[in-house]
């Protein structure tokens, strides 16, 4: 029996991407399990309560849908105590997965599309240490928009610092 082309592929629902978000994430958390490694001596601790507000930002964005990155810091350095949805994103669905420190997938999907530049995500560290800095890398950065059209986006990595150091978020640049 021979298979006939289907006019018109059937457009994946809400669920069925945020099942895609939770997949990939606790896959992607298995596979980078090895975290970020070790680096400089160890500092002071800072006051318990001393956080780090990092937020994602996005420029250019054009009714976007759906994003999904991995986000990788030195976990011996700061610890990820939470992550939920920047200004942009208040209407959106976030969700995380942290299975291993030092590396956390992000997800978000929303159904009324983001526009402009801004925060869409925001991370909140705190420091194991006095004066410590790391990188924060974006990788595996999948986006569409509203309608489930693949974006392109460029990314610029950010910095976690405390002490005299500048706490940068990563900035993702959507391509027009």
């Amino acid at each position: 029996m021979m298979n006939t082309p289907q006019s018109s592929p059937k457009r994946p629902s809400v669920s069925g991407i945020l099942f895609g978000v939770a997949v990939w994430s606790l896959l992607l958390a298995t596979v980078f399990a090895g975290g970020c490694g070790k680096s400089g001596p160890s500092s002071p601790a800072p006051a318990p309560d001393a956080t780090l507000e990092v937020p994602i930002k996005v420029s250019g964005a054009l009714n976007l849908g759906s994003l999904e990155m991995g986000l990788m810091y030195d976990a011996e350095r700061f610890e990820l105590r939470s992550v939920k949805a920047g200004p942009m994103a208040q209407d959106a669905l976030v969700e995380s997965n942290q299975a291993t420190p030092g590396w956390v997938r992000v997800g978000m999907v929303t159904a009324s599309g983001i526009s402009g530049d801004g925060a869409i995500v925001t991370l909140t560290f705190r420091p194991l240490g006095g004066s410590v800095s790391s990188s924060l890398t974006v990788e595996g950065v999948e986006a569409t928009d509203i309608d489930l059209r693949d974006l392109t986006i460029s990314v610029s990595p950010g910095q976690l610092a405390t002490g005299q150091g500048q706490t940068t978020g990563p900035v993702l640049t959507f391509e027009q």
